[in-house]
């Protein structure tokens, strides 16, 4: 009879423990508090409705572009290592960033970013779309991009320079 209270204490605790947890949870998601301080949707941004203005942005028609600088950065969590290309175009005051090809594989046009990707000798690998952009313009390597002038096509909002 004692240990049979004293496990009826224990649950009856543990449920405690789970209802406050879960109304802190609940709490600190109104309070967009939840998930390390990152912020959530409030009820009010969630009921925003659709606007009747439309976006200033203009959208950049596929053109000839100037790779004026490249760059390899890292992105996403795993820090994978991307090629990115800082272009003129014709009608962008300021230079924009490319970091996709297009390309003919297999009889289709394929779109894929300039992934640095490295073989077993420690070259870039063959194959791969940044080895085909660097065909395409005859540069040796990525710095000899620079001061190339490459076409651009749209990848859905996207230009992405065109290599075939």
């Amino acid at each position: 009879m004692v240990v049979e209270q004293k496990l009826m204490k224990k649950e009856m605790y543990v449920n405690l423990v789970a209802t406050k947890f879960w109304n802190n949870l609940i709490l600190n998601r109104e309070n967009r508090e939840y998930n390390g301080g990152k912020k959530m949707e409030t009820q009010n941004e969630l009921e925003k409705e659709v606007g009747k203005i439309e976006s200033e942005r203009k959208s950049l028609k596929p053109r000839k572009v100037k790779i004026v600088k490249v760059a390899i950065e890292e992105v996403g969590e795993k820090k994978n290592k991307k090629v990115v290309c800082q272009v003129d175009h014709p009608d962008a005051d300021v230079p924009i960033a490319i970091s996709a090809v297009s390309y003919l594989r297999d009889k289709a046009v394929k779109t894929t970013g300039l992934w640095y990707n490295l073989d077993k000798e420690d070259n870039l690998q063959l194959g791969s779309a940044l080895t085909i952009l660097l065909e395409k313009t005859d540069s040796k390597n990525i710095k000899a991009l620079e001061g190339k002038e490459v076409e651009t096509e749209l990848d859905g909002n996207f230009l992405c320079f065109k290599a075939y």
